[in-house]
């Protein structure tokens, strides 16, 4: 029977997708991160270098300071960043070497899981990307396949690219990135059997919809959880993680509630796996 784990993704993707990351402020962050650490999820969808940016210009705080406060906050659960190439915050180009300082400083405040994102599947960058966050101490690299349709994109396009990832020695995870949510289950039906067998180690669908859902390959060893391992995790195995829209107030209304079951030192979370709808 395949080992389900859950992602948790309402702090980044909930967050940018319902207020454009303007949402939750780091101190609302901290009241829920030792909840969701409790819950025992596979890691955290934490942040992006958008995140970081409107942290800055928004609410005016140090967003590396978020990282280090949230890491302490949740020692048991990997806090994850997505990137999209060589730029961070702007959308110019930054040099390689700066891409690397902020690599290394991304791992020292607390960030270990990595989604290396180039929507152009400009592969020579995916993996000069992937040998940075490596270099940094990055415990987890996961490459993802944006997903679109036209006549470019078919069944062999994808394969020969989860092929190229599989091929590189830092990238341990593979995933289907859908961010408009145009996978439907017919064409997955055709999409995963044809990258299986490129990856043996993938099995992913992430849908970016109204409502997020995703599964994806993962081991679930202890030396997965915490290291980069150098065998590639079993296709038997699974994780999930589940994202569902909330209102503003709705999802304050979980972070309050959550905060007062842990003052009253309770076991039981306000927040589901994917951020549940209070009524």
């Amino acid at each position: 029977m395949a080992d389900l784990q859950l992602v948790d993704v309402s702090i980044r993707d909930g967050n940018q997708s319902l207020w454009g990351a303007t949402g939750l402020r780091t101190g609302q962050i901290l009241q829920i991160a030792p909840v969701l650490d409790r819950a025992g999820f596979r890691a955290l969808d934490f942040t992006s270098s958008t995140h970081m940016g409107v942290a800055v210009r928004t609410h005016r705080e140090n967003p590396w300071e978020r990282i280090r406060l949230t890491h302490a906050a949740t020692p048991h659960t990997p806090l994850q960043f997505i990137g999209t190439g060589f730029r961070f915050i702007s959308w110019q180009t930054a040099h390689p070497e700066v891409m690397q300082l902020i690599y290394d400083r991304l791992v020292a405040c607390g960030i270990s899981r990595f989604i290396v994102l180039d929507p152009m599947h400009d592969m020579a960058a995916v993996r000069r990307t992937a040998a940075m966050i490596a270099a940094a101490g990055g415990q987890e690299i996961v490459g993802a396949l944006t997903y679109t349709v036209s006549e470019v994109h078919d069944d062999p396009f994808y394969a020969g690219l989860a092929g190229e990832m599989a091929a590189c020695p830092d990238i341990t995870r593979v995933y289907v990135k859908d961010p408009a949510g145009l996978l439907t289950p017919e064409r997955a039906r055709t999409l995963i059997p044809a990258v299986r067998p490129s990856s043996p180690w993938f099995l992913q669908q992430s849908s970016c919809q109204r409502t997020r859902s995703a599964t994806a390959s993962e081991d679930s060893s202890p030396s997965c959880r915490h290291s980069r391992d150098s065998s590639r995790p079993s296709a038997s195995s699974t994780w999930i993680s589940t994202w569902t829209q909330v209102s503003p107030c709705a999802a304050r209304l979980v972070c309050i509630r959550s905060a007062r079951a842990l003052a009253a030192n309770t076991t039981g979370s306000a927040c589901s796996a994917g951020g549940s709808n209070p009524t």
